[in-house]
């Protein structure tokens, strides 16, 4: 992965740990794919995803557009999320029960423990990039736009308990012109919802947690489903599920 790019900040500790919640269905298609799914930004809920704050846009409409194409602007910036893919990842030292909650709200789901510098390794593509969620005030303050991964690699200050680092790569396009070639509704019906990129399972994974809300059953059907794949990582029950001393 690249991990050079300047919109891509990098932690200061590689050792960090990072952590994947996901849902059982996703995590079967990790291990039945050997890949991570890379979700299309438009599709990562948050309406604010690779748009830009205000006094940018402010600042761009009173300087820098043709006052009688203000639209080009706004297909730039839907043609680039339209083509942009993400991977998310939560950077902390210890698990987070919000997270168990935000990302497997029905209990059915496991947690991926690696470290930074690890996920960093585990995909070899250099058209695939990794790097740390900046968080800013879409209210007030300015977002650099000196580079066109800069509005997905910047979110609202709302959801910096998030802690994210993102791995990211674009859809290979023949669109030359945004005003001339770029089709908003060819592009929702043609570009592919998610895009899957190998991943080194077993030298990226320290170990793989089961949410403290799942069934002794799900708990069963990870552990067939890991051995079928081969997956020798360790799985354990999340340790918010620990009982209380008396």
């Amino acid at each position: 992965m690249n991990t050079t790019h300047p919109s891509f900040a990098q932690p200061v500790e590689g050792a960090t740990p990072a952590w994947r919640y996901l849902r059982l269905e996703r995590f079967v298609y990790l291990l039945t794919e050997r890949a991570l799914y890379l979700s299309r930004s438009d599709l990562l809920g948050d309406p604010h995803e690779g748009t830009i704050p205000s006094p940018n846009a402010a600042n761009i409409r009173t300087q820098f557009c043709d006052p009688g194409r203000p639209d080009l602007i706004i297909k730039a910036r839907k043609m680039w999320k339209l083509f942009t893919y993400v991977n998310c990842w939560h950077l902390n030292h210890t698990e987070s029960e919000a997270m168990w909650r935000l990302y497997c709200p029905s209990g059915a789901g496991v947690a991926l423990k690696s470290t930074y510098s690890k996920l960093a390794k585990s995909i070899a593509s250099r058209d695939i990039y990794v790097g740390l969620v900046r968080y800013i005030d879409y209210r007030s303050q300015f977002m650099p736009l000196d580079n066109a991964f800069n509005p997905i690699m910047h979110k609202r200050k709302v959801y910096e308990h998030e802690r994210e680092a993102r791995i990211v790569t674009l859809l290979p396009s023949s669109i030359e012109s945004v005003e001339r070639d770029f089709d908003e509704q060819k592009c929702l019906m043609e570009n592919p919802r998610g895009l899957k990129v190998s991943f080194e399972i077993e030298s990226a994974l320290d170990g793989i947690y089961m949410s403290p809300y799942a069934s002794e059953q799900q708990y069963a059907a990870v552990r067939e489903a890991m051995g079928r794949s081969s997956i020798s990582a360790p799985l354990e029950w999340s340790h918010i599920a620990d009982a209380p001393n008396p």
